[in-house]
């Protein structure tokens, strides 16, 4: 007797990674633009790269432990309104095609692709907590962020249950449903 559920989880996380590149390049596109919003120097972008991380951005020292959170939680904000965004646009009909499944199947893989990446790396946590905790930040610096670096490493060990695939799905499917109004199932081809 062979036991092949880490073989199929395996498969599994790889087809989804193969799918979800769209999601590491806006994963990546948020890093960059919290380097903008912070005034962090970027020295090296990757969007995308065939092994492990998908993509990376290396950037100077951020100035202040705020700085680096505003980086590191960039892809949160930027994916996950991406992705609410793909669902909107389907929901609304604003994208048509011929055939009519083409876009609907478009947005939500856009969609979920993208909403999957907005969950942070294992680095992005870790180098978030190292900042706050390495470079003599003040006492409420390491009140506030280091609860949201400890979510951010729950969310990157999530990924693991597929909890990244539940919220790239949430945001594009059921979110603009729940903010619309608009039933939950159902609607697929507009």
């Amino acid at each position: 007797r062979t036991y092949t559920g880490p073989v199929v989880r395996f498969l599994l996380r790889l087809g989804l990674d193969v799918l979800g590149v769209p999601g590491a390049i806006a994963h990546e596109l948020g890093h960059q633009a919290g380097c903008w919003l912070t005034g962090t120097r970027v020295l090296q972008v990757r969007y995308l790269r065939f092994g492990v991380p998908a993509g990376y951005v290396i950037h100077e020292q951020p100035a202040t432990p705020w700085r680096h959170a505003v980086i590191a939680g960039g892809p949160f904000l930027l994916n996950s309104i991406l992705a609410f965004a793909a669902g909107w646009v389907h929901l609304k009909g604003w994208w048509r095609s011929d055939p009519a499944w083409a876009s609907p199947t478009v947005l939500l893989w856009l969609g979920t692709a993208v909403g999957m990446h907005a969950f942070p790396s294992l680095q992005d946590a870790t180098g978030l907590l190292d900042a706050v905790w390495t470079r003599g930040a003040g006492f409420f610096a390491k009140l506030l962020i280091t609860p949201v670096g400890a979510v951010m490493v729950a969310g990157a060990f999530a990924s693991w249950v597929f909890l990244d695939l539940a919220w790239g799905l949430g945001l594009a499917w059921f979110a603009p449903r729940w903010v619309a109004g608009a039933p939950l199932f159902g609607g697929w081809i507009r």
